[in-house]
């Protein structure tokens, strides 16, 4: 009788036809197995496939990495709660609707597979291939958050795309937590289609169509500054009773179906494939194509949308001219004219766009005791355990303690609604507005795209606008910048960085009452417009102070409501060479109160001649002890002494009953070693009573130019 191992089979198969094979952990996390970087350029070698698979230990599962190693490979997936939730049904429908039905057939002839969560995968081949691209989500309901409530945003269609791994058919067994299988449907590796970067782009505005995340709307806001609000307002009275779909129509948009209150619809000049959604239950407006006056993946008010497609814009201009067609249409309160003279002349007529003049803005707000009571007060989050919302502060600390690293991190975490180091959940994702002041445009995207990538993260699909302009605050062109920007996309987070590339020559840093005015002109429109603001800043040179006290600049700890304090850990210096950085983490409210953690951030080693940080970004996050860690010298000499007599020999739990003593100490002295780039851990296969097992074994570093290891937290699985 011949025994069939189905597993290996496939892993031959998907080698055969061209795919970058790399099997898959045998615990559940669906991690490759070892150290697989570098087969995201490069296929492994025929031997090395046969190594895993044919050694006579018998793997579970198998798994491809996408993009241009395996041919262009790109992995596009329906999480099991979008099947249970009907998007699958839905998807093929609407693709039908607008023509796309052969193409999402041949893709699934091609390859589909069912995956242990009642999800889908469909496999295809592209010349052009993002990175992993979340392309639907919505929020978790009540019954997910009682089961996790940091886990607030749930995604239900997605990519795995240039680097990405994904885990195929037959794959069962160990590799998925449940234990359950990955089934093929249809197709197999050699049937796998190829389609066009124009088909994969209808296919991504086709899911992105099924997106239920809240949207940054485009509203006219900006208006009150060119003419009359309210609801006597022509914009106003159009958004309500205004034809929308007929505006589309008028201006060659074609109506392809219907899904409920939702309607979906095709730009001019196209001729396959959807380009935007119109919400008549909510009267919004999105759209996906990059061709058109409108912004990708933006909400648009129904005098939002007239106002571009009859101006060709949303400037203040725009909004003013159209308003003023609107009411020449008989949309708003009409205003009576003067009255004509007696020889029948009906007096001198106005330009369109000063019919309506504008009305004066008062200087300051007033509200009556009536309105602060009926106004909401509940405490809500923007980011969970970071920001409330809203709130403004800043974010220092001492040199070297990646503070535009981190105020990154956090830019991209909002804009995405992907958690802040895994660990601080996205409450309200939205816009990021950030006004870079140093470091220059390049140099600036380079390191937003690395941060992205580190964060599985597609930067081109996020809505996080970026300016070089560095105007003083204060002064009247940040003044109407800011309002313009906070009333144009109604962003959750602003973010200057840093605070004294802003800071006027007119504002004495020294004096406690000009700086407090010239941040306060920051925050207020900040906080009335219900967006986060963050300023970058650094601690004062002298050293003294604790807390916000170390902040420099007169006035920034009394005005701050927030702020994030970074400084180096004593008990690991950093590498800056290596790129290797151990901080402390201090998260201050005035609203919440705050937390304290330790935050291990490697960004690669740093090249001298480009000036920057290069290479790949980690991180490891965990509450603080608040009691500085000393290095326990005895037990680190014990440590590399066990290693010089047995190097690649030992796993974690070996060593430790090699040195012994307590194991809080060993644990953390051989944490230290690692990350200090002494002792190296490497995934090494060797013979365990007749069988390969593959093992973490521990050795001393000899060649510094080495990549640093995993750290014990990482090791407790052996």
């Amino acid at each position: 009788m011949v025994v069939v191992d189905y597993v290996a089979a496939a892993a031959d198969d998907a080698a055969r036809a061209g795919f970058c094979v790399v099997p898959p952990c045998e615990d559940g996390t669906k991690r490759p197995d070892g150290a697989w970087k570098q087969y995201q350029s490069i296929r492994p070698e025929p031997a090395t496939v046969a190594s895993w698979y044919h050694s006579g230990h018998a793997r579970s599962g198998v798994g491809l990495i996408c993009g241009k190693v395996s041919g262009g490979l790109e992995m596009f997936e329906f999480e099991g709660r979008a099947i249970d939730e009907g998007l699958g049904e839905a998807f093929d429908e609407a693709a039908i609707a607008i023509g796309l039905g052969e193409l999402v057939a041949r893709i699934q002839a091609g390859y589909c597979e069912t995956t242990p969560t009642g999800g889908v995968h469909l496999l295809y081949r592209c010349e052009t291939v993002g990175g992993n691209t979340k392309l639907a989500r919505r929020l978790a309901t009540l019954d997910e958050l009682m089961d996790d409530p940091d886990d607030r945003i749930k995604v239900l269609i997605e990519t795995r795309g240039e680097g990405g791994y994904t885990i195929v058919a037959p794959s069962a067994g160990h590799v998925h937590p449940s234990g359950r299988t990955w089934e093929l449907r249809s197709g197999g590796f050699e049937m796998i289609t190829t389609i066009t970067p124009s088909e994969r782009d209808a296919l991504f505005d086709l899911a992105r169509s099924f997106d239920q995340m809240p949207v940054p709307t485009a509203t006219a806001t900006r208006t009150a500054r060119v003419t009359e609000t309210g609801e006597d307002a022509p914009g106003a009275d159009f958004g309500r009773r205004g034809d929308v779909p007929g505006l589309l129509r008028d201006h060659g948009w074609t109506e392809l179906w219907q899904r409920g209150d939702d309607s979906y619809w095709r730009r001019p000049g196209k001729d396959s494939g959807q380009s935007a959604i119109w919400h008549a239950d909510t009267r919004v407006f999105v759209n996906w194509s990059s061709s058109t006056m409108f912004e990708q993946e933006r909400g648009y008010n129904p005098f939002a949308i007239y106002t571009v497609l009859t101006q060709g814009s949303d400037s203040p201009q725009a909004f003013s001219t159209a308003a003023a067609q609107l009411r020449r249409d008989g949309y708003g309160a009409q205003r009576e004219r003067p009255a004509a003279s007696h020889d029948g002349d009906p007096g001198p007529s106005l330009p369109p766009e000063l019919e309506d003049p504008p009305d004066a803005l008062p200087f300051v707000k007033v509200w009556t005791t009536a309105e602060l009571l009926a106004a909401n007060r509940s405490f809500e989050w923007s980011v969970r355990g970071l920001l409330a919302s809203p709130t403004y502060g800043q974010i220092a600390g001492e040199k070297k303690t990646l503070k535009s690293y981190i105020g990154i991190f956090l830019d991209i975490a909002i804009a995405s609604g992907e958690p802040l180091f895994g660990q601080f959940g996205i409450d309200k994702p939205g816009t990021v507005v950030n006004f870079v002041g140093e470091g220059g445009r390049i140099p600036y995207t380079n390191r937003l795209e690395r941060i992205a990538r580190a964060m599985e993260v597609d930067l081109a699909g996020i809505p996080l606008l970026s300016t070089f302009d560095v105007p003083k605050i204060g002064s009247p062109i940040m003044r109407s910048a800011m309002q313009g920007l906070l009333d144009d996309y109604q962003p959750a987070l602003v973010h200057l960085d840093p605070l004294y590339a802003f800071h006027g020559t007119d504002t004495d840093a020294k004096n406690l009452f000009d700086s407090g005015a010239m941040l306060s002109s920051l925050s207020g429109p900040c906080m009335e417009a219900d967006a986060c603001l963050l300023i970058n800043n650094h601690y004062n040179k002298t050293g003294t102070g604790r807390g916000l006290e170390r902040i420099t600049q007169s006035g920034s700890a009394e005005w701050c409501d927030t702020w994030i304090l970074l400084t180096h850990r004593t008990d690991i210096p950093a590498d800056v060479a290596k790129g290797q950085f151990y901080l402390t983490l201090e998260i201050g409210s005035r609203q919440w109160g705050g937390s304290e953690w330790e935050l291990d951030l490697t960004v690669g080693r740093f090249d001298v001649e480009g000036g920057e940080f290069e290479g790949d970004i980690s991180w490891a996050i965990r509450r603080s002890s608040g009691v500085t860690q000393t290095r326990d010298h005895k037990i680190e000499g014990r440590i590399i002494d066990a290693l010089a007599e047995r190097p690649w020999e030992l796993t974690a739990f070996g060593l430790y009953e090699l040195v012994k003593g307590n194991r809080e100490r060993f644990d953390r002295s051989l944490d230290v070693l690692i990350r200090a780039d002494s002792v190296a851990v490497e995934v090494i296969a060797r013979a365990e009573n007749g069988v390969t097992k593959r093992r973490k074994l521990l050795g001393l570093k000899t060649n510094s130019d080495q990549t640093v290891g995993q750290s014990w937290s990482e090791l407790r699985e052996d």
